[in-house]
């Protein structure tokens, strides 16, 4: 569909690809043209008032990650970078809950950080290389599927104000200045 319209392969690459992964949540390749044409006429032709995508303009580290780290440090929190995880300590009760993570540092010292919960907080490609390091999630059959996976990693933040906001437009996603 895209060569047949002269879609240059730098255009396709850097804004329609990630857009229909963002959309649809599968790879262009496996979608039939008239899915595509119906998802850009409906999201982005038929509700232009309602699309807000926008891309990130600059690194995400910088933009995103950064300004992150730093509110959570000015709040009293510790953020350590090069500390790859090498596996979870895992409670033996029938509730089996991760009591404490193991992590390395850059000059191969293995810790454990005793907790109460963990988050994994990365994206498809991050939780993939995980799972095929880490032995307490390789063992468990729902991370194992993750690594059956093609996606392109999207960010979802669902905000709650103590009063109604006024907005622009009726639906946004994720905008970054």
């Amino acid at each position: 569909l895209m060569k047949a319209n002269a879609v240059s392969p730098q255009l396709y690459k850097d804004f329609l690809e990630p857009l229909l992964l963002a959309m649809l949540f599968a790879p262009p390749e496996e979608l039939s043209a008239a899915v595509i044409i119906g998802t850009f006429d409906f999201l982005a032709l038929g509700h232009q008032a309602n699309f807000d995508v926008k891309w990130c303009r600059g690194p995400v580290g910088e933009r995103i990650l950064t300004p992150l780290v730093n509110r959570i440090t000015e709040n009293g929190g510790t953020v350590l970078g090069a500390h790859p995880v090498q596996d979870f300590e895992v409670a033996q009760d029938s509730r089996g809950g991760v009591t404490g993570v193991l992590a390395r540092n850059s000059l191969g010292v293995t810790r454990l950080f005793e907790c109460d919960a963990v988050i994994i907080a990365v994206g498809v490609k991050g939780l993939q290389t995980l799972t095929r390091n880490v032995e307490s999630l390789a063992k468990h059959e729902q991370f194992r599927r993750v690594l059956n996976l093609r996606a392109s990693d999207c960010i979802a933040v669902r905000l709650t104000f103590d009063r109604r906001l006024a907005t622009r437009s009726p639906a946004n996603v994720m905008v970054v200045p």
